[in-house]
C-alpha cells in the first residue's frame, strides 16, 4: 500500500473532512506508517493531518490512533 502511494491520498481525504470521525481512516494511516519511514513529502502531509485532528477531535480512540501515527513517523533515522 505504501509503495502504491496510499499515504498522500489518505491524508488528503482526512484533511477534506469537516467532521473527523473516521476512526478507520486514521487507524489505517497509523498502520501504513508503522515500521516504515515515509518520505519527507508524506511526513509533511501526515503532520498537517495530525495537527488538524488534534485541534478538532475529542474522541479518545481517534486521539490514540493519531498519536500512534506521530510516534511511528518519528521513529525513523
Amino acid at each position: 500500500m505504501v509503495e502504491a502511494g496510499a499515504i498522500i491520498p489518505l491524508c488528503e481525504y482526512l484533511a477534506s473532512l469537516t467532521d473527523i470521525s473516521e476512526t478507520n481512516a486514521i487507524w489505517c494511516l497509523a498502520n501504513l506508517v508503522r515500521g516504515r519511514l515515509p518520505s519527507e513529502e508524506e511526513c509533511l502531509f501526515i503532520i498537517q493531518v495530525i495537527v488538524q485532528i488534534l485541534k478538532t477531535v475529542e474522541d479518545d480512540n481517534l486521539l490514540v490512533d493519531t498519536m500512534w501515527t506521530l510516534s511511528y513517523i518519528s521513529d525513523g533515522g
